[in-house]
């Protein structure tokens, strides 16, 4: 009789997954000029070992303009946030750090666009 119980509760945790959806777009300037540094779309599961799990990475096309698109199912509500790795505000660029700005986003949001 093991069996059917094992059945339900397989069920009944297929049946709570949803599928989280972000599509992020936008344009990266710096100082009058296009930044090509990386730009991570991520998401933030609060119930993980492991808080920070990336869902994308993408580097912006030579106008400066991104487009980031991920999703994953869930079982629990996730925050959304877009991490931007960039070297803006540093005079000599390619021998500094890169730097990271974040943004968070609502996770009922299907589309969010950032200028």
């Amino acid at each position: 009789m093991q069996n059917p119980i094992i059945l339900l509760v397989a069920l009944s945790t297929a049946a709570a997954l949803e599928n989280r959806y972000v599509n992020i777009k936008g344009k990266l300037s710096c100082d009058d000029h296009y930044d090509d540094n990386s730009i991570n779309g991520e998401r933030h599961r609060l119930a993980s070992a492991d808080p920070y799990d990336t869902m994308a990475k993408v580097k912006p096309s030579s106008d400066g303009s991104f487009n980031v698109t991920g999703y994953e199912f869930e079982v629990s509500e996730a925050e959304f946030f877009l991490r931007i790795h960039h070297r803006c505000l540093i005079a000599d660029r390619k021998d500094c750090p890169t730097l990271t700005d974040e943004f968070d986003l609502e996770s009922s949001i299907d589309e969010k666009t950032i200028t």
